[in-house]
């Protein structure tokens, strides 16, 4: 990182040095000029001639460090981006690993009641599930990101679907209320892992953003062709600065990125799929407070 900024330092002073002597061989050429020609006629024409060629080499020599100096941008910003992905999927990782690991060790070296076991096995099986799904969001994300996708569209019922998905989030936000409202006649020709994993990261984040014992409530229709989908928690909302990055990849809220876990992956991969789909993703606070999220796909 030091020598790409060093680079770009030296790219920006070369490029002051060389307008500089550019400038003063205008002046030097124009002195000469002054003294071989006493008709002000050609003497106008020569400092014309002087204008023009040197404007031209400016403008062309702009052009170019313009470019060079992009080029190093785009490396110094495809590096942070890299260095970020790499700290977030550690860490990320880290936390479930971690926990699996210490549930593993206190069956493993201390006597526990049977029901105790099934407890602990239970919360494992529930880390490895969600081990699981960061897993998955890496990897839909690098094939989102390129454009790629392997998608096996098929019709789903969408009740019957959210439905089997919200039972496996309920085990991971036990403190959280479900509230499920979608029309029967819900519809939709999709990838059930895409559709699956926008689903999963909307509620995931609408869960980690709200407080304890509140509602999330899962909405949905199906009107002129196009279904929406409503994910709505009861936490602080969203202002308009963070509403314009919250799909950006590895954005985190600055402000609860400490107390919130995540990688800044979710939302990123959720707008990636929804444009695939041609379809679109809105964020909106409610007047009671909390954050609306709405999926509008085509049927």
């Amino acid at each position: 990182m030091f020598q790409r900024k060093f680079r770009q330092r030296l790219l920006h002073i070369l490029f002051v040095y060389v307008i500089l002597q550019l400038f003063w061989w205008g002046v030097q050429l124009y002195r000469s000029y002054n003294v071989l020609y006493t008709d002000k006629g050609q003497l106008m024409s020569k400092l014309g001639m002087i204008i023009g060629e040197g404007t031209v080499f400016s403008i062309l020599l702009f052009l170019g460090f313009r470019w060079i100096n992009k080029s190093i941008k785009k490396e110094m910003e495809s590096a942070t981006v890299e260095k970020t992905f790499l700290l977030s999927v550690t860490h990320e990782l880290k936390t479930p690993i971690a926990s699996i690991r210490l549930m593993l060790d206190t069956l493993t070296r201390h006597k526990t009641e049977e029901l105790k076991q099934q407890q602990i096995l239970g919360q494992a099986q529930s880390e490895l599930t969600r081990l699981q799904k960061q897993i998955e969001n890496i990897l839909l994300t690098s094939r989102t990101s390129t454009g790629r996708f392997e998608n096996q569209d098929q019709m789903i019922v969408l009740n019957e679907f959210v439905g089997t998905e919200l039972k496996k989030i309920q085990k991971w936000y036990p403190e959280h209320r479900f509230q499920l409202n979608l029309d029967p006649a819900c519809k939709l020709h999709m990838d059930p892992e895409l559709l699956g994993s926008i689903l999963f990261n909307l509620v995931d984040n609408a869960c980690k953003y709200s407080p304890i014992q509140s509602l999330i409530e899962i909405k949905g229709k199906q009107t002129e062709g196009y279904l929406t989908l409503q994910i709505l928690d009861q936490g602080k909302g969203v202002s308009d600065e963070e509403r314009k990055k919250m799909t950006q990849m590895f954005y985190r809220n600055a402000q609860t990125s400490d107390q919130v876990s995540g990688s800044g992956l979710g939302l990123y991969l959720v707008n990636n799929i929804i444009k695939f789909y041609r379809g679109s993703i809105s964020f909106s606070n409610r007047e009671n407070g909390g954050t609306c999220a709405q999926v509008t796909l085509p049927v």
